[in-house]
């Protein structure tokens, strides 16, 4: 039976080094829309951030919101490839791809409810979807604690 991991003996002589991000995104009658983010990853490359997580542990007066992914796919891929007669778009909407587009697959999105945690590899872009106040006349919030991993090696 293999031994499980041990973080502390695992990197006793390194270290894990981790960024903490507080995100508050607040709503009023004035601004009560957020429109939503754009695709990204975090950190810069020379940041070395491996992984991410995202603690929603405080959502007041605004309606369902998502996470979207997506990942980058070789552009010389299944759509540059002939099918039978020439059956292009059939592969495209098979991968959720588009021909001579930017060369990236939607994976799906999750629910951002409260007090859901999520983690998941820095190499997939993600976008937070836009919300609204469910109450228009009063304020609302989403407030979110995020942790990104830093490479070890």
């Amino acid at each position: 039976m293999e031994k499980p991991l041990n973080l502390r003996e695992r990197f006793s002589k390194t270290s894990i080094q981790v960024i903490v991000n507080m995100v508050n995104i607040h709503l009023t009658p004035e601004h009560p829309e957020y429109s939503g983010g754009s695709w990204h990853i975090e950190g810069r490359l020379d940041e070395h951030i491996c992984a991410t997580s995202r603690y929603y542990y405080n959502n007041e007066n605004i309606t369902d919101s998502h996470l979207a992914f997506r990942t980058k796919v070789a552009t010389d891929g299944p759509v540059e490839r002939d099918f039978e007669q020439d059956d292009n778009d059939g592969v495209c909407y098979l991968f959720d791809v588009t021909r001579d587009g930017p060369g990236t697959q939607k994976i799906g999105q999750v629910a951002t409810t409260q007090g859901r945690l999520l983690a998941f590899p820095n190499v997939m872009q993600h976008q937070v979807q836009p919300f609204k106040l469910v109450d228009a006349p009063k304020p609302g919030h989403r407030k979110i604690l995020a942790l990104f991993l830093v490479d070890p090696f």
